[in-house]
């Protein structure tokens, strides 16, 4: 699975374990194919496993990209997600068409000042 997901945004990763003896969860992230698996909470107090079990990421930076996985473990045995991709982009860019300016202009005929609106877009005032 691949996330994709902005630079400053927040990210939720699910995971759901269920066992007898109840299970804890921990989340893994690896940093490339060749990586080890490090635990999250070891990588960043910006991360949190919740009790659910879901892996919170605030203020997402470029660094976080990489692979993460879900461990369950209880006193039988651990099982693991597969692992899920994360790809963090740059910041979010706002689109603008146009947006419009007041402004005063000298008149230099009628000697006087004119205030007027200016619409900026792809053409100068």
């Amino acid at each position: 699975m691949d996330v994709t997901e902005f630079v400053d945004n927040r990210l939720m990763l699910a995971c759901s374990a269920r066992g007898d003896p109840r299970p804890t969860v921990q989340w893994q992230k690896r940093n490339g194919t060749g990586g080890r698996w490090m635990q999250v909470t070891r990588a960043s107090e910006r991360y949190k496993v919740q009790r659910s079990g879901n892996l919170v990421i605030r203020r997402l930076l470029a660094s976080d990209a990489g692979l993460f996985r879900c461990v369950a473990e209880n006193t039988v045995g651990s099982a693991y997600s597969a692992a899920a991709t994360l790809v963090v982009q740059g910041q979010q860019r706002l689109s603008v068409d146009h947006f419009e300016t007041p402004f005063t202009r000298y008149n230099r005929f009628d000697n006087r000042f004119d205030n007027r609106l200016c619409r900026v877009n792809k053409t100068a005032c």
